[in-house]
């Protein structure tokens, strides 16, 4: 049987994903791998010349790399998913809705209107989330930041109170939403960045994103909220329809005067375009770990 081919970061995480690190643990699973590095300048054609499903090694950031890919060379392949970033986001989603034991659908999503970018497969957005992740990367403690969570939730309630929330219209179906908001995201799964749970509804495969809204007046609620979703604590039922909003929908339309723009884990430089974002059902598949 041939090995299996295994794309790997290994800069993801904190342990080892050296190529012997890598092999071992898998010929454990009696599974034969042969490791790509990211770094290799042509890891790309190993998902071309594929003839079954690829692995890949690494967190979110890879995940969304590797998908990217096959969405954008037009390809159907089954990837298996082995955990070892920092967030895990994907991995986490497909642990509570995945298929056990085969590869589950996951949907995408198609993008208009932004030049350079096409698609994206776990969130994308405007406000205080891309403010965040733009002010904790400038951080000179950075690392020791990201590795606990008080600390996080302390980082981010300093950036919801230094937040100017912009004007944002957004177009769903026949509704037209305007108005300044802390927090517009668009979410393909429940979390993002690390592991807030802003959707405990969506599902990974369902067709469906879910798109949270909160108001630019409700800083003191988000804050308090944003140190519970860190933790694995989603929105109340009394919070959802009252200041946060969370829609599903199938298709979008965004125009917004927010400079502060994300697409999964990169910031995006944006600057009023119209962006139109549909729902491509099922169009990835994932088999988890």
């Amino acid at each position: 049987m041939s090995p299996y081919k295994i794309i790997y970061n290994p800069t993801a995480g904190d342990g080892d994903h050296s190529p012997a690190a890598l092999i071992e643990h898998f010929s454990k699973k009696g599974i034969v791998v042969e490791p790509v590095s990211t770094d290799d300048p042509d890891w790309k054609t190993t998902l071309v010349r594929s003839m079954g499903p690829i692995l890949v090694a690494g967190g979110d950031g890879t995940i969304h790399k590797v998908a990217i890919e096959i969405l954008e060379q037009d390809l159907d392949l089954p990837v298996g998913i082995h955990p070892v970033g920092t967030a895990n986001n994907i991995s986490k989603a497909l642990e509570s809705f995945g298929e056990i034991g085969g590869a589950s659908p996951f949907d995408a999503g198609k993008i208009s209107g932004l030049k350079g970018h096409k698609y994206f497969i776990e969130s994308l957005g405007f406000g205080v989330f891309p403010h965040f992740v733009k002010a904790i990367k400038e951080d000179g403690n950075k690392e020791d930041i990201k590795k606990d969570k008080k600390r996080i939730a302390q980082f981010l309630k300093g950036v919801i109170d230094a937040h100017k929330p912009k004007k944002t219209t957004i177009y769903l179906d026949r509704l037209k939403l305007k108005g300044k908001f802390l927090l517009v995201e668009l979410l393909n799964i429940n979390y993002i960045g690390p592991n807030l749970y802003l959707a405990p509804t969506s599902r990974p495969g369902d067709g469906y994103f879910h798109l949270c809204l909160v108001p630019g007046h409700r800083k003191e609620e988000l804050k308090e909220f944003m140190e519970r979703a860190l933790f694995g604590e989603g929105p109340t039922v009394g919070e959802v329809g009252d200041w946060f909003l969370c829609v599903r929908c199938k298709k979008v339309k965004f125009k917004s005067k927010d400079p502060n723009f994300h697409l999964d884990d990169g910031l995006i430089d944006y600057s009023a375009e119209k962006i139109k974002v549909r729902n491509l059902k099922g169009r990835l598949r994932f088999i988890p770990s």
